[in-house]
């Protein structure tokens, strides 16, 4: 099982005070889909995807493309 949370700091928290979880996935979002793109499907693969803001960068066809593999 594999599992992706952002968890932030006291220091990220101050210096992006104005900021929003949005902004934040728009810098992650990418190397998430990359790292989709390395899975596969299955026992030993990836079974359950979840993330939020999934209309950023790939996701979606990252995810329908990784049930074809």
């Amino acid at each position: 099982m594999s599992q992706c949370v952002l968890t932030w700091d006291a220091g990220f928290i101050m210096s992006n005070i104005a900021g929003n979880l949005k902004n934040v996935a728009k810098t992650t979002m990418s190397v998430g889909v990359e790292w989709l793109k390395t899975k596969k499907r299955g026992l030993q693969g990836i079974n359950i995807v979840i993330a939020d803001f999934v209309e950023l960068e790939d996701f979606c066809q990252t995810v329908i493309r990784l049930n074809y593999r």
